[in-house]
């Protein structure tokens, strides 16, 4: 793998241990990607690939102004500015905010950079609030919070006083400070400044309190953080810029305050904000990176427009724009900097890229589970035998959750039949599901039956041995084994249960009952969805020529090296007309039922309504996927639809693993899944399937149990190997 693998890799993140080393200061943060090195051993590590975010107008290295480090102390010596312990001073201290501002003004005096550091310990103090503290959706405590800080600016309240509101007197102070040397103009632009900033401050507390921010897509919600972006009054302030309304309201000088402002919510990509947004909307965190990095090559190409378009006002003017113009980009420039020297970003991408890691370690799993699928179907070919193909794709999955959460794969593949009692088993259990939601103290009777029982009522011919993995002496003896080890388990003899026991996770969390409820959401839901979902895609291709030549002709390049060496899920995601399949196969087939959850402690406030806790609150999956004001003719299978430019909105309401904090965990082990099998499927040279006397009617959803199923006597999806 060398850069050339991703249009925007010109960085790397490595994702395997030790963590990446955070970047003195002083030192040249911005990688170095020519270098041989680098390129030796990457085929052994779990990589993503970061946008270059150190080109363009990101090319250089910030200036830091030389007073930084007394300023530093200033903050963090006794006696400190706010009066809080040594553990809140070193982990601020670790924030470094004082090396942030320092960027953004290098070269004012001692004065006005202790004004700017000032105000930027105040604004970030201040935003957490807003962001995620009391006020983040209570419109009316925002609005009152916001008051008392205007009204220090107008001096129509007394000097407030460290003990009544540490935050607001940290604004106080730097606002007395700011008056003695800033002229009144100046005053003024920095209370119309601040004023902006709260108006997308509370812009964005209102949208939390309505929840419209989990509607919103990645524009939308940087269109509304683009206000709580403040720095630009403090820098004009340290800087001593002295530019005229007229001047400041400049279509283009405003286009540069923007394109500042975008830089750097870009960069914050990096935490994983934007990235969920995405991934949410069916893209790997590969994807949702590469996205990102085109958004900022953009921005690049916004910045020197706006430049282009920029009026000559005479020397004295054009000098303090050129002065402001700079400013703006090392808010961006230092911003990006600082969040490669302090982490506080990029760690938190660490965390999300680490789940693609966990999938990309149990890769070649899938590859080799998807690759005895083909072996099967290569050695029937040219004996016209008819199978069910959702038989062999229930199998597959069911073999690769048996390998990823036991340890060991049952074999279901290698049935001669593909194991149609493993297949009627999962049905039946989704079945009864709706069965025991109504009465959930069912549940609790049958974890009274002996394992043995249970075994006895499993299908004649299917193995016991999953019944008895997921059972409490399996739990057991799990739980031994990790207990009595004096040295690190093979991890990649471990399964899921391995890795739940030995984590840091609470006692009451490692219970048997608990762990056996969590397994059995990891066999029904890691086996019989995937499942679907593939059987459907095989349909609706074999059921169009067209669509099957086009997707045979677009893997042939990845699939060219098979079977001397399996793709790479990173490779096969690439294909567009691939990808197209299996996300209208997601959206067709997605969950039918409504997945509630519920607030057990609190009251939730949804706009002027208040939504007593334990009080399910869902939304239909499948009203989502088949709104025709979003998707055109809802029903019908055209991948086309997700090619070329498509309307936004169907990225928004693409939920097929739903979204949020209790979004499928296994997404990432689904697409790769999906990919790496479609693509072994219809590989081009590969056994040639048909549809055999399986019809439209033999899919259609006409049952709700969760899952859509078809009637009761489908055939299920037949087809001949030829």
């Amino acid at each position: 793998m060398d850069s050339s693998d991703s249009a925007s890799a010109s960085s790397l993140m490595e994702l395997s241990s030790p963590e990446p080393s955070i970047t003195d200061a002083s030192s040249d943060i911005a990688p170095d990607t020519d270098g041989e090195p680098l390129q030796e051993d990457i085929m052994k590590k779990h990589v993503v690939y970061l946008p270059d975010m150190f080109s363009s107008i990101m090319a250089v290295k910030p200036i830091v102004n030389p007073n930084y480090h007394e300023i530093k102390l200033i903050w963090f010596s006794p006696p400190r500015i706010i009066h809080a312990d040594e553990k809140w001073a070193a982990r601020n201290s670790k924030v470094d905010l004082c090396f942030l501002a320092s960027t953004w003004a290098p070269y004012c005096d001692e004065e006005a950079l202790r004004v700017m550091v000032d105000w930027n310990h105040w604004v970030f103090l201040f935003d957490d609030q807003f962001d995620e503290g009391h006020l983040s959706s209570d419109p009316v405590a925002a609005q009152e919070e916001i008051n008392k800080t205007l009204a220090i600016m107008e001096d129509t309240e007394p000097p407030v006083q460290p003990k009544e509101s540490p935050i607001r007197y940290v604004f106080q102070t730097t606002w007395d400070r700011l008056k003695k040397r800033a002229t009144p103009d100046l005053q003024q632009r920095w209370k119309d400044m601040h004023r902006r900033f709260f108006d997308g401050l509370l812009n964005q507390v209102r949208s939390m309190h309505e929840q419209r921010v989990l509607t919103r897509d990645v524009h939308e919600c940087m269109e509304m953080r683009r206000g709580t972006i403040g720095a630009y009054p403090a820098i004009a302030y340290a800087l001593g810029i002295e530019l005229s309304q007229e001047v400041v309201d400049h279509p283009s000088l405003q286009e540069c305050m923007c394109i500042s402002s975008d830089l750097v919510l870009l960069h914050w990509a990096s935490n994983t904000t934007w990235i969920t947004l995405l991934m949410n909307q069916g893209l790997s965190v590969q994807q949702a990176v590469d996205r990102m990095g085109a958004m900022i090559d953009q921005c690049y190409k916004r910045w020197y427009t706006a430049l282009a378009n920029m009026p000559v006002w005479g020397e004295n003017v054009d000098r303090q724009v050129l002065k402001f113009v700079d400013a703006c980009r090392n808010v961006a420039l230092g911003n990006l900097y600082w969040s490669f020297k302090t982490g506080r970003y990029l760690e938190q991408m660490v965390a999300v890229a680490r789940m693609q890691q966990s999938v990309t370690r149990v890769e070649g799993i899938i590859a080799g589970e998807s690759r005895r699928l083909d072996e099967r179907l290569t050695g029937l070919a040219g004996t016209g035998t008819v199978i069910r193909i959702d038989h062999a794709f229930t199998s597959l999955t069911g073999d690769l959750i048996g390998h990823v959460a036991c340890g060991q794969r049952p074999g279901l593949i290698d049935d001669a039949e593909f194991s149609p009692g493993w297949h009627d088993l999962m049905i039946k259990t989704v079945l009864v599901a709706p069965l025991f939601r109504c009465f959930p103290w069912l549940n609790s009777l049958l974890q009274l039956l002996p394992a043995s029982v249970l075994q006895q009522l499993y299908p004649k011919g299917i193995s016991s041995m999953m019944v008895g993995k997921m059972g409490r002496e399996y739990i057991e003896n799990i739980r031994k084994q990790v207990n009595d080890s004096e040295k690190p388990l093979n991890k990649n003899k471990q399964s899921v249960f391995h890795h739940l026991l030995a984590s840091d996770i609470p006692e009451s969390e490692k219970s048997t009952a608990r762990l056996q409820a969590e397994s059995m959401v990891i066999l029904i839901a890691g086996t019989v969805t995937s499942a679907h979902t593939l059987s459907m895609i095989v349909y609706h291709v074999l059921s169009d020529p067209r669509k099957e030549r086009r997707l045979r002709e677009d893997l042939k390049e990845v699939m060219a090296c098979y079977p001397a060496k399996d793709p790479r899920w990173v490779d096969l995601e690439k294909i567009l007309y691939l990808q197209a399949c299996i996300k209208e196969s997601l959206r067709l087939n997605g969950l039918i039922g409504n997945l509630a959850r519920c607030s057990p402690d609190v009251a939730l406030q949804y706009r002027q309504w208040t939504i007593p806790r334990n009080t399910p609150v869902g939304m239909s999956i499948y009203a989502m996927h088949t709104d025709p004001n979003v998707w055109p003719e809802p029903h019908k299978f055209i991948p086309e639809r997700w090619l070329g430019e498509y309307d936004p909105r169907m990225d928004q309401y693409f939920v097929p693993f739903t979204k949020g904090s209790r979004s499928c965990l296994g997404i990432n082990l689904a697409w790769a899944e999906l990919y790496l099998a479609t693509a072994m499927v219809f590989r081009p040279g590969g056994p040639k399937l048909s549809l055999y006397d399986t019809d439209e009617s033999d899919v259609e959803f006409v049952r709700d149990f969760v899952m859509g199923f078809p009637k009761h006597d489908s055939r299920g999806i037949r087809v001949m190997v030829n």
